[in-house]
């Protein structure tokens, strides 16, 4: 009987040791204290992230990153889709050097390249720890090269310019131009703080203020005429003046450049509702017309508005209109300019 305790004994010793060398962890790396044990702050840019798992840390620590440039950095998301579209098959280079950059999007829209990501530590609460970092050196290079390439692509479209004699063309062009240099400003802005000492010595080969200037004319030299059948009061007509001067744009009585016409249509509907809403349902046309009569756009947003009055369900109804033609109209002919540049390529 002895001989069996003793048996079970050294079992449960065994055991014991072995659950105990399992739940060992790794002693806290000198990193997490202090980053630059490893990653010094004259040759990166680091943050620590924590999360329950290593994506959650990873999104953490580029999240925090990311404040470091969030105040300098003013890229819109449309902004970042059309630069991406107009740089794609880039005129002024055939080598594609962002292809091995690793980009991480945050949520204020940034896109900072070359972040990466190093060690991972999960401490004694199973919380998960982990470094991002850009290599200054590295990183800065990177942004060298694409603020050049950038430069190029900008100096090809304004020389593009003289070539044309088509107002709607040569808008085109200084539009690629003037955008892709508000892009260049927020990676000049975010090169500096990469990397001080190699962007103090780096200078764009083309004027700002020049190609801003020479935007805003073309786009004065832009009209519009406006026909919206249907409606009353103008009340269509005042809200796409709003949206079309806002750009820069010029509106005539007729025969301009782009002619916009269409039709708004609105009318009561019964939704069968137990309270005492009450709605109306709209329709709306418009097309974009050049003088030659080519149709540049088409547009035919819907809804319905209800309040507790026909009234005041009317009145939201262009509200409604409002918001949708904001947020359609001006991005949709900019991406018709922007055909007319890539196409030409």
């Amino acid at each position: 009987m002895k001989k069996y305790i003793v048996i079970i004994t050294v079992l449960l010793m065994l055991f014991s040791c072995a659950s105990n060398k399992a739940i060992k962890r790794a002693p806290r790396p000198d990193w997490l204290d202090n980053p630059e044990y490893k990653y010094p702050n004259t040759q990166y840019i680091t943050a620590i992230g924590s999360g329950f798992s290593r994506s959650d840390a990873e999104k953490d620590a580029a999240a925090k990153i990311s404040r470091i440039f969030r105040t300098e950095v003013s890229a819109s998301e449309t902004m970042e889709k059309r630069y991406e579209e107009l740089t794609k098959n880039s005129v002024t280079t055939t080598d594609d050097f962002t292809r091995n950059t690793k980009n991480v999007t945050l949520t204020s829209n940034e896109a900072l390249i070359n972040m990466q990501f190093g060690e991972s530590y999960t401490d004694d609460k199973a919380k998960v720890h982990t470094i991002a970092y850009l290599n200054r050196f590295e990183t800065g290079g990177i942004y060298e090269e694409m603020i050049s390439a950038n430069s190029d692509q900008i100096i090809y479209y304004q020389n593009k310019t003289r070539e044309l004699n088509d107002p709607l063309d040569i808008y085109a062009f200084y539009g690629a131009a003037w955008m892709i240099t508000q892009k260049n400003e927020d990676l000049l802005r975010q090169y500096r703080i990469i990397s001080p000492q190699m962007s103090s010595m780096f200078e764009v080969k083309y004027d700002k203020n020049s190609i801003k200037n020479n935007y805003i004319k073309t786009a004065r030299d832009i009209t519009f005429s406006l026909n919206i059948d249907g409606d009353e009061d103008d009340r269509i007509a005042s809200i796409m003046k709003r949206i079309i001067t806002g750009t820069g744009f010029q509106i005539v009585k007729s025969d301009g450049f782009i002619s916009v016409k269409g039709s708004i249509n609105m009318s009561p509907t019964d939704l069968q509702r137990d309270d005492n809403t009450v709605f109306y349902r709209w329709d709306m046309s418009l097309n974009l017309t050049q003088l030659d009569g080519n149709i540049i756009l088409s547009l035919n947003p819907s809804g319905r508005a209800g309040s507790v009055s026909l009234e005041e369900a009317r009145a939201r109804v262009f509200i409604d209109i409002e918001k949708k033609l904001d947020k359609t109209l001006i991005s949709d002919l900019n991406s018709w300019f922007d055909n007319i540049v890539i196409e030409a390529k």
